[in-house]
């Protein structure tokens, strides 16, 4: 099958364009591989590229703005989104009307020693003013993870702080002109990363274990009710976040992770990928390589991100989802 490759792996895509990053620049190139534009900050990463008008929301280490870049006009635009010293934005979505970024900071007005809160900016688009509103105190004992957007309402997933054996609390919660409902309310390992699919149908929370354990963990979870719907387990010791992400394709639901199988050191890091197949309710394939894989209905774009024999991007253009996973995995996940 025919495909374009370029020799470096993606920021971030969009149905327009494609992102990546050298020496502190970011690169837009459009599916024709034709350069758009470029920006350059030091300390700077990609939030989110916009789905409604195709900009990119771009974030400035423990600065107070965030820059919003039009790749086709060629504009940046600098945009304060908060009042208090900022220091670390956990991750940014957006509604039609508005951009809300979650993010850690600290009042000036308060003493040093009484930690950093958690809020949330609302910023405007058509103003780009913005609202704060606070979610979490220092001395809270769960602390906001990410924030999404699923069937117009707005979701915040929680970890618990502090000490903790082999698992911590997990919450997700939902807000409601009353505040945060708890929608959601179990356990993981260390490093949880929760992740929502395309389709927004379905949630995972991956966590992997802490020094002196052997088992990472994925729990799947259905958003239309919030159930638990399965769980399982994989063999990883390495204390590294685990990589995760939904594949959706022809109908189907994957999940694709890496992990760190036996026998592996720190100076010995052999990665393997995983397929987990929704419908089927276990791992379908594996291979001894990292690789990603992301499909872009609107415009038939599959691409597939690999580092074996070398570091690669493939771009399939006009692909027929009716091929199948069976065809992605045995014909196009290959080494070569």
């Amino acid at each position: 099958m025919e495909y374009s490759s370029i020799r470096r792996y993606l920021i971030a895509v969009s149905k327009d364009f494609y992102l990546i990053k050298h020496h502190d620049t970011f690169f837009a190139y459009d599916y024709d591989h034709n350069l758009l534009d470029q920006f350059h900050k030091r300390f700077t990463n990609c939030l989110l590229i916009s789905d409604y008008n195709q900009e990119v929301y771009i974030t400035e280490f423990e600065k107070e703005h965030i820059y919003v870049w039009n790749v086709f006009n060629k504009t940046i635009k600098k945009v304060i989104y908060t009042e208090y010293n900022a220091f670390h934005i956990y991750n940014c979505i957006e509604t039609a009307e508005d951009i809300k970024i979650l993010y850690r900071g600290e009042v000036p007005t308060r003493d040093q020693d009484q930690g950093i809160d958690k809020y949330i900016s609302h910023i405007n688009k058509k103003t780009f003013k913005y609202k704060t509103e606070l979610v979490s105190r220092c001395t809270d004992h769960y602390s906001p993870e990410k924030i999404y957007f699923i069937e117009n309402q707005l979701v915040c997933s929680f970890s618990e702080n502090g000490v903790y054996d082999k698992y911590r609390r997990f919450y997700v919660s939902v807000k409601n002109n009353d505040g945060w409902k708890e929608q959601i309310d179990t356990v993981c390992m260390d490093e949880p990363v929760f992740k929502v699919s395309q389709s927004q149908k379905y949630a995972l929370l991956g966590s992997v274990p802490k020094r002196g354990y052997t088992s990472g963990e994925i729990k799947i979870f259905d958003l239309s009710s919030f159930q638990e719907i399965d769980t399982f387990q994989f063999y990883h010791v390495i204390v590294y976040r685990i990589l995760v992400n939904f594949f959706e394709i022809n109908n189907e639901t994957y999940i694709v992770f890496q992990a760190n199988p036996k026998p592996c050191t720190i100076n010995n890091e052999i990665w393997y990928t995983y397929v987990y197949s929704l419908s089927q309710k276990k791992v379908i394939y594996e291979k001894k390589f990292s690789f990603a894989l992301t499909y872009i209905q609107d415009i038939k774009l599959l691409i597939i991100e690999k580092n074996k024999a070398r570091i690669e991007s493939r771009f399939y253009k006009n692909f027929d989802e009716s091929l199948g996973m069976d065809y992605i995995m045995n014909e196009l996940v290959t080494r070569k």
